[in-house]
C-alpha cells in the first residue's frame, strides 16, 4: 500500500512528495514492514527511512556538504 502526501522539501522548500510504502523487503526482514520516501524534483533531494524507528536507510541532498551537517550534530 502507497500512500502520498505534498510536503515541503527540507532542502530547498520547494513541495516534494512523500510516500508511505509497506516494502522495501519488508524492511529488511525485520518486524516494521513501513518506509517512509521523500524526494524533490527541484532540488534532487532523497530521504528513505524506517517509520517506526526513523533510522535512515537512504539519503541524498546536494548542496549539504558532510563537513556542515557533522559540525551542526557536534554542537
Amino acid at each position: 500500500m502507497k500512500i502520498k502526501q505534498n510536503v515541503r522539501c527540507p532542502n530547498c522548500g520547494e513541495f516534494a512528495q512523500r510516500e508511505f510504502v509497506n516494502h522495501l523487503s519488508d524492511y529488511i526482514n525485520g518486524s516494521e514492514k513501513a518506509v517512509i520516501k521523500t524526494e524533490c524534483k527541484y532540488c534532487d533531494y532523497l530521504m528513505i527511512m524506517g517509520s517506526y524507528d526513523g533510522k535512515v536507510l537512504e539519503a541524498y541532498a546536494p548542496g549539504i556538504s558532510f563537513k556542515l551537517m557533522h559540525q551542526a550534530s557536534a554542537r
